[in-house]
């Protein structure tokens, strides 16, 4: 079955909190790059999105299931700008 790469809005925001949830320990640490990640620290990572800004795109079942995330964004730290970008999968 063909999923199309879709651009995810706040409405998605449930769905990604489970993808990044149902990561495991291993997959979050190279997801974030950083140790430990836990529960809280995706749902507060959730809550900062920046539907409006940045660019959040997934692979989406017919369900409405996440399964797969890319997240692009540009942010400024002290007087320089950077670029991320983070990609993640379910495991199945």
């Amino acid at each position: 079955m063909h999923y199309p790469l879709t651009r995810l809005s706040h409405q998605h925001a449930a769905a990604i909190e489970a993808h990044l949830l149902r990561l495991s320990p291993e997959d979050r640490s190279l997801r974030f790059a950083a140790g430990v990640v836990s529960d809280e620290a995706v749902r507060r990572y959730v809550r900062g999105l920046r539907f409006d800004h940045d660019v959040i795109l997934g692979l989406v079942s017919l369900r409405g299931v996440v399964f797969g995330l890319a997240h692009g964004c540009v942010y400024t730290a002290g007087h320089a700008r950077h670029i991320e970008a983070a990609f993640s999968v379910d495991a199945g």
